[in-house]
């Protein structure tokens, strides 16, 4: 593990940030471009004064991190494109790296981000029987909107489950009962306001993060838990089906597809397969670098009929990272994304159980999320994802650290 020091040339590297960063501040007339641009000169200053203590892993996350920012920025910059507000979305990823090297100089307890999770699925879950209940909403969304409130919801459920992995051991049988009966409601409610809001995508992610919690845990049930665990999903299932809102969700879905069935895409998911099926033909024509960031919208207003995008379509983005990615940034920047997250997973694959869940939740997570959203265009979630994915790879490296030097003291 690396200690925080500092040298004269970083020194002055870190001042003259500081010094342009409260200088821009007075010279900009918003407020907040001027705060992100001392914060992210400040990250540049801490990034300069800490590079030196960081192994092979900790500069390819680092590098990692700043990948999405640096080919956004290049695209924006092409294009003549200087407005501050454009390069919101990307300072997220920019100010994660002293978040990273912070944590990475100290040894992180990450049951705390975990009670932080309970916490919030508490919360979601009460917000959204509240809206769904008591004020009749057709769809919970907290203070934001539906379709990241069950992001938020699911993520935050997966980790609360990992607390059971932190109950004290000293605990007595009945403490340790009423501990994990706890984790479980918490965790229970944050599913609750996930499907409260009635959002399809979040829900890919369920499947795949059970899998993989299995996987690396290596559970075996018994035929009867098995069976019983099985038997209890599905009459949740079934259950869920007779909520209004839930089951008002599904009959729309089957409507949109029968209506697409019949050759109208005047529907939410009908909108959604114009726009995929013209975010691949611009991504055929320019494979590459895309059509350039932020621009997709426009590219398709503007080769309407060259695409074939119905009048009603127009004006969406792609509802899906991997096309809004392709058809903006080209392979560059799709790659550049996944080179963060499937980074991560591929770094932490040798890791002890525990740290390797924590980065594998997060990861799995944006990936099954992208498939029917677009998260770079919604900080909050963006924020939220980057940060999780920090604290936890920082976790990674330090517990890995620990047990490299508690091997090397058996060793010797």
């Amino acid at each position: 593990m690396y200690s925080v020091t500092s040298s004269s040339w970083s020194e002055r590297i870190f001042s003259c940030a500081l010094l342009i960063g409260v200088a821009s501040i007075n010279a900009i007339p918003r407020l907040f471009d001027g705060m992100m641009i001392l914060c992210l000169l400040i990250s540049l200053g801490t990034v300069c004064s800490n590079t030196k203590h960081l192994d092979k892993q900790d500069r390819l996350f680092i590098g990692a991190l700043c990948l999405y920012p640096l080919v956004s920025a290049i695209s924006l910059l092409q294009q003549g494109s200087v407005e501050l507000n454009e390069f919101d979305t990307l300072s997220r990823f920019l100010l994660c790296v002293p978040v990273y090297l912070f944590f990475r100089a100290r040894k992180i307890a990450p049951q705390y981000f975990l009670v932080g999770a309970l916490i919030a699925c508490v919360c979601f879950g009460a917000t959204a029987l509240h809206e769904v209940f008591r004020e009749n909403e057709a769809r919970a969304s907290g203070a934001i909107n539906p379709i990241t409130f069950g992001e938020i919801s699911i993520l935050f459920s997966f980790y609360t489950l990992l607390l059971l992995k932190f109950i004290p051991k000293h605990f007595d049988e009945q403490k340790i009962l009423l501990a994990k009966a706890l984790i479980i409601l918490a965790a229970g409610l944050g599913l609750i306001a996930c499907v409260l809001s009635s959002s399809r995508g979040p829900l890919i992610a369920v499947p795949f993060l059970a899998l993989a919690s299995l996987n690396v845990l290596q559970v075996k049930f018994k035929p009867k838990t098995l069976f019983v665990t099985c038997s209890v999903i599905i009459c949740a299932l079934v259950a869920s089906l007779y909520i209004a809102p839930v089951a008002s969700r599904v009959n729309d879905t089957l409507l949109d597809l029968k209506s697409i069935q019949q050759g109208n895409t005047n529907t939410s998911i009908g909108i959604r397969t114009e726009v995929w099926q013209a975010s691949w033909t611009l991504f055929k024509a320019h494979p590459m670098a895309g059509v350039g960031k932020e621009r997709l919208v426009e590219e398709i207003r503007s080769q309407q009929h060259a695409l074939n995008v119905p009048s009603y379509a127009l004006g969406y983005h792609a509802h899906n990272d991997y096309l809004q990615l392709l058809s903006e940034l080209g392979i560059i920047g799709l790659m550049s994304v996944l080179a963060l997250y499937l980074g991560a997973a591929f770094m932490a694959r040798r890791a002890a159980p525990t740290p390797k869940l924590l980065v594998l939740g997060v990861c799995i997570c944006w990936l099954t999320f992208g498939l029917t959203q677009v998260q770079l265009a919604h900080q909050r979630i963006t924020l939220i994802e980057v940060i999780t994915l920090v604290c936890f790879f920082a976790y990674y490296k330090n517990n890995d650290s620990i047990r490299s030097n508690q091997e090397s003291k058996t060793d010797t």
